[in-house]
């Protein structure tokens, strides 16, 4: 299919039925990751798929925090050894996935 007919299939019918909206969402999904963006699109995809393996989102929001009431007195130094905790997990995940 070509790039004219698929942007023809947006403009034709306003009121897609799920088979043509499905085709023509999978049809802008495969024009996204084999057009010039594609290194981009792949990249932010196996970065989200990381963040949600080692949880990192959760360990950088909420480290910060729980080391001040820890009793870290300066922010900047909660959120240096927050990222050392994240980097210890990473480490602590690859090393226990490949045993």
């Amino acid at each position: 299919m070509t790039m004219e007919t698929h942007c023809s299939l947006h403009v034709q019918d306003e009121q897609l039925g799920f088979w043509n909206t499905l085709w023509v969402m999978l049809l802008d999904i495969y024009v996204v990751l084999t057009g010039p963006e594609k290194r981009a699109v792949r990249m932010a995809l196996w970065l989200a798929f990381f963040d949600q393996g080692c949880a990192s989102t959760a360990i950088i929001n909420y480290a910060p925090q729980v080391l001040e009431m820890a009793g870290i007195r300066d922010y900047s130094d909660a959120t240096l050894w927050s990222s050392a905790i994240t980097a210890a997990k990473v480490c602590l995940k690859h090393c226990t996935s490949t045993v």
